[in-house]
């Protein structure tokens, strides 16, 4: 992956990670259906990319605990 695919990537991911850390906090939506969000997502990575099992789950882990408390 160059720089730029880098960047790109990690652009969407933190713009996606603010936007739901955001959302919980206005209590649109509420941090349990948040937590199941990221379960199906690291789910359907290890589904699609086995060996990646540890990692997506790992990062699953902490992204859970860096959300807002919310409702």
């Amino acid at each position: 992956m160059d720089k730029d695919e880098q960047a790109l990537l990690l652009f969407t991911n933190r713009l996606l990670l603010d936007w739901i850390s955001i959302a919980v906090d206005r209590g649109e939506v509420t941090r349990a259906n948040v937590d199941k969000l990221i379960d199906f997502s690291a789910a359907q990575v290890v589904q699609g990319a086995p060996w990646l099992k540890s990692e997506a789950e790992a990062f699953a882990a902490v992204t859970k605990s860096r959300m807002p408390d919310g409702v």
